[in-house]
């Protein structure tokens, strides 16, 4: 095992050596025929990825969700190679390439002095967002799970901490998140995966789903100021990160019902941006695993 996890460390190494003598468009375009590849020799999820598809279109023919599952392992295969070029790019050109809208959204929440709860999902190019925040002056922590490789964790952690992003693991449990709150920086969460029991049910795309609790959980006991950002990717090193406040007003007096309300709000504005862009969506995941819709194969049941 460990002799494994040293081959994998020594080949990401390599690929970033690689990577980084290329251009970053170049970069991209090697990782859209990466996932390319991905997809017809290497199908490890694409099933799950098409019962998925089904799941969320109904309305679409299999010829529309294979095709919207090509493009989504196209977008992995772009987010993947270039979250390893993030660290090279310069604040110029990461401000040439991504725009936010609204400009100062961030920046506003930030300013009541409360700290922030950001939440997103696997959606384009979701680690580009925390390093383009970061690069405009956003003290940001980003919460990600532990990974099975220390070394390639090692690296992952590096390349975040290198483009001005904290580190929180999930493992640390819930204080040092409310440590980072208290500190008043913003909290970045990717909260989109299926939670098993321990989620709150929310309606995505029709169904009953399981989703992660923690930012709304957070946001109710912080009270700080939750916002929802969704990248997307608009061409060739070009994208549009879109910004919105999640409101607190109409809430609901029982806290368990806040919570599931709070949650309910941001995945629905998630599920807008994925009608609009479904390509560039994780569909890879088995978002509905607590609903029972797969098989072993991760075909629908």
């Amino acid at each position: 095992m460990r002799v494994k996890r040293i081959l994998e460390y020594i080949a990401v190494k390599v690929i970033i050596f690689i990577l980084n003598l290329l251009p970053f468009s170049l970069v991209i375009r090697l990782g859209s025929a990466l996932g390319i590849f991905v997809y017809y020799a290497v199908p490890i999820r694409r099933s799950v990825a098409l019962t998925n598809l089904r799941t969320a279109f109904p309305e679409k023919s299999g010829r529309e969700h294979k095709q919207i599952c090509r493009n989504a392992y196209r977008n992995f295969g772009m987010t993947f190679f270039e979250y390893f070029r993030l660290s090279r790019l310069s604040s110029e050109k990461i401000k040439q390439i991504v725009t936010f809208n609204p400009p100062d959204c961030l920046q506003k929440a930030i300013a009541q002095n409360r700290g922030v709860i950001a939440v997103t999902g696997h959606f384009s190019s979701f680690e580009f967002l925390g390093a383009a925040a970061a690069d405009s002056g956003i003290p940001i922590d980003v919460v990600v799970k532990t990974m099975k490789n220390p070394y390639i964790e090692n690296i992952l952690d590096t390349l975040r901490k290198n483009t001005n992003l904290g580190v929180i693991k999930v493992k640390d449990g819930f204080s040092k998140v409310a440590e980072s709150i208290a500190r008043k920086r913003l909290v970045a969460l990717v909260a989109d995966q299926d939670a098993g029991q321990k989620g709150v049910f929310v309606k995505f795309f029709g169904m009953d789903s399981s989703a992660p609790a923690g930012p709304a959980i957070l946001a109710v006991r912080s009270k700080a100021p939750m916002v929802a950002g969704f990248i997307v990717r608009e061409g060739i090193t070009r994208y549009t990160a879109n910004m919105h406040n999640i409101p607190y007003d109409n809430l609901p007096e029982n806290k368990k019902d806040q919570i599931r309300e709070i949650t309910q709000r941001y995945s629905s504005l998630l599920e807008s941006y994925i009608r609009q862009y479904p390509e560039q969506y994780f569909w890879m995941h088995k978002r509905w695993k607590t609903a029972g819709i797969y098989d072993r194969t991760g075909s629908k049941t």
